[in-house]
């Protein structure tokens, strides 16, 4: 005797009709671009800016305006200007700092091109910058102004033992915020005392070319539009130096290009095959193999690995510091049918990449060679999303940063002490961010 109830088929297909968990989950890849996204950061000025000025006013900055034709005074001729006309309608205020922070009504008042404005005095003894960055981090989070800028003039002549807490504000306010910082050294004329030598802090008198250093600090478009406005002017870019760090050196993130997406898998075929849609009864991901959501689908139908050669194509912003090392790092996650979701999972070694090292600079009409490996075996059966970012691990050290450089106690005023301590401190900053040079996202169904 038969115990099934004849209407029990019909039933559980109604119910499976009713159901949308009947089916697969359909996902559109658009809806997964955002863990793709290689746009980088916008390169472009804002439209409007609000610029906050500090002018270091200590007595170690005397000797740049006893030369009437220094440097020092052209690049605050320079800055004045492209901050009056480099931005629609510009906001500009001006600060002279030293331990204390004193607003200046205008450019002119007090003058930095006077002497009178470095004879020092009750909190302009020693050029304290961390005080400059928090004081102009702390008005940037009371404005409503959505683009600013602070700009730092100062001799950075710094102890060792005060570079970490000006590394800490830049790291706190800028770098961690992923905004730029960006450093131009002048090589001015100076006559009169250097300051702060050795542990003795004693001091000499100098004449000859003395650096000076103007810190931008911001969103990258409006850090390297205000520096490419300084060194517009020639007699300054004959003197001056420029670094911006950034923690997204590139622009925009490199990944498969047009013309070579696809890669032909004519080789792979019995290994994978790139399906415009992914189904593997759970989801469906669909709208695959468009350029602009840059994802290399791969159904796989075999467990070798599968070898991938991609050429990456990118461009350094200007005056970002160049790649010495770079190595891949891997995030992934998996269909997940009960959370109708990708969620993050341990698949890292699912994908495997040979990365040049040293790191080639190559100019923009020649594309780096990686080498791809998908690994099956280290695979589920499921959908999965790996996203492979080839990141910085170390960039270079530009070759004016030692060339500057001098120990706290020399007496070599042409350089400027603990210069490349700074530096190199700020370059470690954004290694640890791990710049992307490249990001390479693959959907595979397995």
């Amino acid at each position: 005797m038969r115990s099934r109830h004849p209407l029990l088929g019909v039933g559980l297909a109604l119910v499976c009709f009713s159901l949308a968990g009947c089916g697969p989950t359909q996902i559109q890849a658009s809806q997964l671009a955002n863990k793709c996204d290689t746009s980088g950061v916008a390169p472009e000025r804002s439209a409007q800016i609000l610029s906050r000025v500090y002018l270091d006013g200590t007595p170690s900055m005397a000797g740049y305006v006893a030369s009437p034709s220094s440097a020092y005074l052209e690049a605050l001729k320079q800055l004045q200007q492209a901050l009056s006309t480099a931005w629609p309608q510009p906001q500009v205020n001006y600060f002279r700092f030293g331990e204390t922070v004193f607003p200046m009504t205008s450019v002119t008042d007090p003058d930095p091109r006077l002497p009178g404005f470095y004879q020092g005095g009750q909190g302009l003894t020693t050029a304290t910058i961390d005080t400059a960055i928090a004081a102009s981090a702390q008005a940037e989070a009371k404005s409503k102004s959505q683009n600013q800028l602070t700009v730092i003039v100062t001799d950075l002549y710094q102890k060792a033992a005060t570079i970490d807490p000006i590394l800490k504000q830049l790291n706190q306010k800028y770098l961690g915020k992923d905004l730029a910082v960006g450093v131009v050294g002048v090589r001015s004329q100076f006559r009169g005392a250097v300051y702060d030598v050795g542990a003795a802090n004693a001091s000499f008198t100098y004449q000859g070319e003395h650096p000076v250093y103007i810190l931008v600090l911001g969103k990258y478009g409006d850090v390297s539009h205000l520096v490419e406005q300084l060194r517009k002017n020639p007699a300054l870019k004959a003197v001056s130096q420029a670094t911006i760090f950034t923690s997204q050196p590139v622009q925009p993130i490199a990944t498969f290009l047009p013309q070579d997406y696809p890669p032909d898998l004519k080789p792979l075929k019995q290994q994978a095959s790139r399906p415009e849609t992914l189904n593997n009864g759970k989801v469906m991901v669909k709208g695959l193999l468009k350029d602009d959501y840059k994802f290399e689908s791969l159904k796989l139908t075999a467990k070798k690995p599968i070898a991938l050669d991609y050429p990456l194509q990118y461009q350094l912003l200007p005056h970002a510091l160049a790649v010495q090392t770079a190595s891949p790092v891997t995030r992934s996650y998996t269909f997940d049918s009960q959370a109708k979701a990708f969620k993050d999972a341990n698949l890292q070694k699912a994908v495997s990449f040979g990365v040049p090292n040293p790191w080639p600079n190559q100019p923009k009409a020649q594309p780096v060679e990686v080498k791809a490996q998908i690994n099956p075996e280290n695979l589920d059966p499921g959908v999965h999303l790996l996203v492979t970012d080839i990141g910085v691990s170390e960039f270079k050290d530009p070759p004016w940063w030692q060339a500057w450089s001098a120990s706290e106690d020399s007496r070599d005023g042409s350089k400027t002490h603990n210069l490349s301590s700074f530096l190199t401190g700020l370059k470690t900053i954004t290694e640890q961010r791990k710049p992307a040079i490249a990001r390479l996202c693959y959907l595979v169904q397995k």
